[in-house]
């Protein structure tokens, strides 16, 4: 049996080919059949090749046959294939159902195709495959039933199809029956179409089950006995249909193969049924039914012979209602809105309810219930005007709630627009007129207005107004109208309420034809510096104009000033004059009547002549004059006085008498550097164009303030001794003042320097400076005019020495270079920062220790072994170089540490099965441990020799747990004090204990046939591998001991015949035998066993009595009797209850 499968489709054949019947064409000796792929749909075929090729509708995909013959169609059992020939001489092949309702026909669309399995070699047979393709509700309900279509060509057609859509194309009613088959008798005949051509050669196909139930009729005319499919897991949309192979499907020869057929159909329809699988498996799964809809399954099975089962039926759940559609607007308002939907399919379960939401016109993604009723309609009232609202529908059955509709926008209705005011003029033309208005205040922005502008001449005083323009503009230009003609215009503004009432009245009048331009204005005469004359000639239609004037504009071209008038008269020339010289100036003109003005003519440009520029005012001093340098400024000549200056010129000149020009260009400032302190200068201007220079200005004298000092001389550098120099300079003479001061300036190295020495001395010494150091000297003169540059820089190098003093001297707890070996108590770790070397390199370093001396070579740290613990020792530290030895540092005290402690005693407090609980301490007559703290490791042995630390602390006491009952562990312990890490202590080694045996249960006691008495008790299994021993006592009569009558491994023990009317009491207790230590563990004794032996004349029982008669006779035991008094308690609680309830209550 497979597994079980679901309808699915394969990757393969997504489309599913809804296909038409062939159309077959005679050529000659050729037959070319045409199948019709419809629009959506795809078409697949196999070569000979074993390949595949998918057509996309929609096509007609012919099909030829070579041999001139019609090939044999292979058609599904309940379907027949009929060659007709319509009236053009075309022979179609149509497959339709065996049935009277449905007579051949022509052409006519045909439906999805029944799922199809492929030969071996292309879908294979151990596992069954559905094709169910989406496309549910595709098929019209007018169209005929599907059928199977396999072309025994080279290339092989592979038709799927699904359940819902093999029951959509089921027959309709028959009140539509008659309509249906005039609109399949009145269907063209499909075009043929050339584009797609398959050639294909005849070869054998695979049959179909209807060519199969022919075989198998000529093999062996006995049918198959199959039964009913059951069907099982009926949901709404799907149900599970499985079935038994038939019988004697199995024969002597072993078992053969049997392919199925399952087909369906609905019960409101007819009877013709769907194939919806075919394949070898024994159930499958039929999906997109629909909920509360009766179906009927039939089986069909194909062995050596063919066997039909009978129709079984079954009825899908009810679900939920279908989606429903978006209501629709009925009525509308300005606070109101009436919507309307349409109900959809319940399947099954009475529709409830409709639950329509909206967004309270919030226009936001959050919606609340706003209807919930029976009704399919809904007004809502109380609604803001102008206002969108959004809207989504539901419906509600018993099964649930179907999915929302699409959501739907609706508007409620605003006020009409007011009534707008009366367009605005702007400008008029020969022909058109410019006018625009305003947008009525009041109204919201997000409103769409469109305006409408109505216009008719004012003559025409009954004439309708008609439409000049239509738009959301705020503007136009009405073109085509008569000249001097007055017209009439109004506004009316549009909204989605409607329109407004027509505005108030416009009325304007479009002038008369404008004059012509004149001539373009021309030079008369020549063009002086300040003045030019133009002409010019009156326009073409100056015959027929009236008072015609003339208006002259000018325009100075550089500045790009304003046109403005320069002359407005009825002469043809001009002069203009008080212009700027060297300035283009540009002129236009234009002619003027009474109602308008021509165009103005093209532009002249004219400039007029350059002058030179007149004197510039004299020079004059910006801020204060320095000794070496000052800044002057100027001004351009006026304009009265002469032209424009592009460029100036200053002069200099000296006391001596030299005359230097110092600038030149258009700037009105300079600079003039290079002066000398003390000197009186003059300076004068002139100003430049292209007329040339022009006079020199007034000069203006500068005298310059006296200069500081001048540079002086490199100082000279002597060496008075190892750690002083003698600094000493020239005096600066002719620097036209007095020196006040000196100043010296000292460095080393690459440090900035520092003013060590200010005054009149021409020398300074130098003290305290550090040997084999390279300094940095220079020297700068200064008076009340400031100071001078610097010298240039003497250097000097002092003579190397001894090293300095060590600094940072000091003593660490831990050996610097992280030696594992160093013990605080008998090392020192010192450290130390390198001295100043005082020119030579150092090359080692001593160290006191006490009066001891300890050379030590080139480094900063040392560590000085072999030491007495808890003992002070005096350190002290120089360093030495090539030129000897530094002196020692300020001596230091460091102190050892005590040594390390011995490891502490290690023993066992307590042992338990799983646990050990471990105890250190030092003896008595050890030396007690420091007041420092200590901290105790302890280690566990975990392997051979190797340790594993459970404990690190202070506590002198350690439970180990998770151990092993009776298991032997080896452990270690040490001291850690800040003196160092103390040596371990040897392996202990502890071992958990063992457990007890349990108490047993009491032994039972037997009396024999032969008098004797056998005592019996139950086994305890071993622990741990350990054996149980078992020690049996009794106690006779009024013995005060119990006596031990066996020990041994056996649960049982034979005693002889007891003495009557005497008290036997016996217990047992289990013993463990430890096989490694030999030791053995007894565990508690059992409860007692009393028995009292009666004596065989009084009891009348033979000795054949059995165990269980010897039994009875034996007394209770103390469950029993402890039974019996919680019995009687009991009893007398509830009389005491009873006997309380009468007192008191009645």
């Amino acid at each position: 049996m497979m597994a079980d499968q679901t309808l699915q489709l394969p990757a393969l054949f997504g489309g599913g080919a809804h296909m038409m019947p062939c159309e077959l064409i005679q050529e000659a000796s050729q037959q070319v059949i045409f199948v019709q792929v419809n629009p959506g749909e795809t078409f697949t075929i196999r070569g000979e090749d074993g390949s595949l090729q998918c057509i996309q509708g929609p096509a007609e995909v012919p099909m030829m046959s070579l041999n001139g013959s019609i090939p044999p169609i292979h058609v599904p059992p309940g379907y027949i294939s009929q060659v007709l020939m319509d009236s053009v001489g075309i022979r179609r092949v149509v497959i339709t159902p065996n049935s009277e309702c449905y007579p051949p026909l022509s052409v006519s669309p045909v439906p999805p195709l029944l799922p199809y399995v492929g030969p071996p070699h292309f879908l294979p047979s151990s596992r069954p495959l559905f094709f169910l393709p989406p496309g549910v509700g595709d098929m019209q309900p007018h169209l005929p039933p599907p059928h199977w279509l396999l072309t025994p060509y080279g290339e092989e057609i592979i038709p799927l199809c699904s359940v819902s859509a093999c029951l959509s194309s089921t027959r309709p009613p028959a009140k539509l029956q008659p309509k249906f088959r005039e609109r399949r008798l009145g269907s063209p005949s499909l075009p043929v179409s050339k584009s797609h051509t398959v050639a294909a050669t005849p070869t054998t196909g695979v049959k179909p089950l209807q060519d199969r139930h022919s075989d198998a009729k000529s093999a062996n005319d006995k049918p198959l006995g199959i039964k009913a499919p059951q069907v099982s897991d009926v949901q709404a949309h799907r149900a599970r249909l499985s079935w038994v192979p038939p019988a004697g499907l199995a024969d002597g020869e072993g078992r053969r193969s049997c392919r199925y057929q399952v087909e369906l159909c609905e019960r409101r329809w007819d009877r013709t049924p769907c194939a919806v699988y075919s394949g070898e498996a024994c159930e499958c799964v039929l999906e997109g039914l629909r909920p509360a809809t009766e179906y009927h399954v039939r089986l069909t099975a194909v062995c050596d012979s063919a066997g039909r089962a009978s129709f079984v039926s079954f009825t899908t759940l009810s679900g939920v209602p279908d989606c429903p559609r978006p209501p629709r607007l009925s009525l509308c308002s300005k606070s109101s809105l009436m919507l309307q939907w349409k109900a959809p399919a319940d399947n099954g379960s009475e529709i409830t309810q409709y639950l329509l939401e909206w967004d309270e016109g919030k226009t936001s993604t959050s919606f609340r219930p706003c209807y919930s009723d029976t009704q399919t309609h809904c007004r809502l009232t109380q609604l803001c005007p102008s206002t969108g609202y959004t809207f989504r529908l539901a419906a509600l059955n018993n099964i649930g709630t179907s999915g929302f509709s699409p959501e739907v926008s609706f508007h409620t209705a605003g006020p009409l627009p007011p009534l707008p005011q009366a367009p605005r003029l702007v400008c008029t033309g020969i022909t058109w007129i410019t006018m625009e208005w305003s947008r009525p205040e009041g109204l919201p922005p997000e409103e769409v207005l469109s305006y409408t502008l109505e216009g008719r001449e004012e003559a025409s005083q009954g004439a309708p107004f008609e439409t000049k323009y239509n738009g959301d503009g705020l503007g136009c230009t009405v073109d085509g109208l008569r000249n001097s003609v007055q017209y009439s215009f109004r506004l009316v503004i549009s909204s989605a309420e409607g329109r407004s009432d027509p505005s108030p009245v416009l009325l304007c009048s479009i002038s008369s034809d404008p004059p012509g331009p004149p001539s373009k204005p021309r030079l008369q005469g020549t063009v002086t510096a300040d003045s030019f004359s133009v002409t010019w000639d009156p326009p073409q239609n100056h015959g027929v104009l009236e008072s015609l004037t003339y208006l002259l504009e000018i325009s100075e071209a550089d500045s790009g000033t304003a046109w403005e008038v320069a002359y407005s008269g009825a002469a043809n020339q001009h002069t203009c004059d008080g212009l700027r010289p060297d300035t283009l100036y540009k002129l236009r003109l234009c002619s003027i009547t009474k109602d308008s003005h021509s165009q103005p003519t093209e532009s002249l440009p004219v400039r007029t002549l350059s002058v030179a520029p007149g004197p510039c005012l004299p020079p004059r001093i910006v801020g204060k004059a320095r000794h070496r340098e000052l800044q002057l400024c100027w001004e351009c000549p006026t304009a009265e006085q002469g032209g424009m200056a592009t460029e100036f010129c200053l002069e200099m000149k000296s006391t001596d008498g030299k005359c230097t020009e110092v600038y030149r260009g258009p700037s009105l400032d300079c600079t003039v550097t290079s002066l000398l302190p003390g000197a009186s200068y003059r300076f004068h201007v002139r100003g430049a164009n292209k007329a040339g220079y022009g006079p020199y200005s007034d000069a203006t004298e500068v005298t310059t303030p006296a200069g500081p000092p001048g540079q002086c001389g490199a100082p000279f550098l002597t060496l008075t001794s190892d750690t002083s120099i003698l600094a000493s300079w020239q005096s600066l003479i002719g620097c036209g003042t007095d020196v006040s001061e000196y100043r010296l300036e000292w460095r080393r190295d690459d440090k900035p320097p520092k003013t060590i020495y200010s005054g009149p001395d021409l020398q300074y010494e130098v003290t305290d400076l550090f040997p084999g150091v390279q300094y940095y000297c220079r020297v700068q003169a200064a008076n009340q005019a400031g100071p001078g540059p610097h010298s240039e820089t003497a250097i000097c190098c002092t003579p190397p020495a001894a090293p300095g003093t060590v600094p940072g001297f000091a003593v660490l707890e831990r050996d610097p270079t992280g030696d594992s070996t160093f013990s605080p108590s008998t090392c020192l770790a010192l450290m130390w920062a390198e001295p100043s070397c005082n020119g030579a390199p150092i090359i080692g370093y001593t160290v006191a220790l006490g009066d001891q001396l300890i050379a030590v070579g080139n480094i900063t740290h040392y560590v000085i072994e072999n030491l007495q613990p808890d003992t002070e020792y005096s350190l002290r530290i120089r360093a030495l170089n090539a030129l000897g030895s530094g002196s020692f540092c300020s001596p230091r005290r460091a102190r050892t540490r005590p040594p390390p402690l011995a490891p502490p005693t290690l023993e066992c407090a307590s042992a338990g099965l799983q646990s050990l609980r471990l105890r250190w301490g030092y003896a008595a007559g050890c030396k007690a441990p420091p007041t420092e703290p200590v901290t105790y490791d302890l280690q566990m042995e975990v392997g051979c020799q190797r340790f594993l630390s459970i404990y690190c602390g202070s506590s002198h006491t350690f439970r180990v747990q998770r151990l092993t009952e009776g298991s032997s562990h080896g452990f270690r312990i040490r001291a850690v004090s800040p003196a160092g890490e103390g040596r371990f202590s040897d392996t202990w080694t502890f071992s958990t204990a063992r457990a007890s045996p349990p108490v047993p249960k009491a032994p039972r006691v037997l009396h024999l046939n032969d008098g004797s008495w056998q005592v019996i008790w139950d086994s305890i299994p071993p622990m741990r591998g350990d054996p149980i021993t078992y020690i049996l006592q009794v106690q006779v009569g009024r013995e005060t001991e119990y006596r031990q009558v066996f020990k041994g491994l056996e649960t049982s023990f034979h005693m002889g015949a007891l003495p009557s009317n005497m008290e036997h009491r016996f217990r047992v207790a289990a013993c463990r035998c430890c096989l490694g230590s030999g030791q053995e563990l007894p565990g508690p004794f059992s409860p007692l066993r009393l028995l009292r032996p009666q004596p065989m004349e009084l009891t009348g029982v033979t000795l054949s009595t059995t165990p269980n008669n010897a039994q009875a006779t034996m007394l209770s035991t103390d469950e029993q009797f402890a039974a019996l008094i919680v019995a009687g308690l009991t009893a007398i609680s509830v009389l005491i209850a009873f006997a309380l309830q009468f007192l008191f209550v009645k």
